[in-house]
């Protein structure tokens, strides 16, 4: 079950997610048919290379959302969670059909059940902090980025471009300045997604902390942290913009990838220590951005080879 949510190797791995997917699947049938739908999908692409959503994996995955139905309206911790389980699945299925805007869709929409549900602690309007009402709930902040950050190895191809420009391969000069070029930009993408992947890890950690957080915790330490962090990723924020500005130096297929992975760093930790009645509204423009993104980005068959390198 764990290698089914993702074809490409994570740190740590799938297994926690695995195993509460299981264990709830035996009692809830959304869970049930989400798993039906992945593992039709994870199929078609052990089998054809490439992932398909045949009409037996359609029908389970009509069939979750059937089921979920009911409670998306309910509040109780139990269907909240069974909903949430269901969400990472959706996410993993997208991902793998390369449906980028619906995964983004499902992931924004499993932001906002979480923090209604009071998954994380926060600080009330006193300056205090209140427990986290539902800890145990799945993260959906923290499975996104484990998608997005898996440890990419550099493209074979750029190895074998960078190999022939230094072994001086007969080419015309145009060659010589195409495949340098493209040499170039892999580099810079590859160095520009190592560099938000470091923060990305320490945004998770400090989730992570503040899941945790109890009355009587230092709020200034927590929130300077809350700060830097959203320092370092707004330094960023130029740089991985959306492709749309003419600037080519990662290429449009890197900086769309950079430019989402970005924004589902930032929205957690933006988002972080809100308390559950405050509306997420004021972040739809920013969803609605990022959709458009990952719409372009679900056409480009560029796009999708970083999304699921093979390691």
């Amino acid at each position: 079950m764990a290698r089914r949510f993702s074809n490409k190797h994570v740190a740590g791995g799938y297994d926690a997610e695995a195993r509460a997917t299981l264990e709830t699947s035996l009692s809830e049938p959304a869970v049930r048919h989400a798993i039906g739908a992945l593992t039709s999908v994870y199929e078609t692409l052990e089998k054809h290379g490439h992932a398909l959503l045949p009409s037996d994996g359609l029908h389970e995955y009509n069939n979750a959302i059937a089921e979920l139905t009911p409670k998306l309206s309910s509040h109780d911790a139990r269907s909240v969670e069974v909903v949430l389980i269901c969400n990472r699945l959706f996410i993993s299925i997208e991902v793998m059909l390369r449906s980028y805007m619906a995964a983004t869709k499902h992931y924004f929409r499993g932001l906002k059940i979480m923090h209604e549900a009071g998954a994380r602690a926060h600080i009330d309007s006193a300056n205090n902090i209140v427990p986290a009402q539902n800890s145990h709930l799945p993260k959906i902040d923290k499975f996104m980025l484990k998608v997005f950050t898996a440890r990419d190895p550099v493209s074979p191809h750029v190895r074998e471009a960078a190999h022939a420009i230094r072994r001086g391969r007969s080419m015309t000069t145009k060659e010589f300045v195409q495949m340098a070029r493209f040499v170039r930009t892999e580099i810079r993408a590859y160095r520009a997604k190592g560099r938000l992947l470091a923060v990305a890890e320490r945004v998770v950690q400090f989730l992570d902390r503040v899941t945790k957080l109890q009355p009587g915790a230092d709020v200034k330490k927590v929130l300077e942290e809350k700060r830097v962090l959203l320092g370092l990723l707004e330094h960023m924020q130029d740089e991985f913009q959306a492709p749309d500005d003419g600037r080519r130096e990662f290429g449009p297929y890197h900086k769309r990838f950079l430019s989402i992975f970005h924004t589902a760093v930032w929205i957690p930790l933006y988002m972080s220590l809100w308390p559950p009645t405050r509306d997420i509204g004021e972040m739809m423009p920013l969803f609605d951005r990022i959709s458009g993104i990952a719409w372009k980005a679900s056409r480009a068959r560029e796009f999708g080879k970083l999304m699921d390198i093979q390691t």
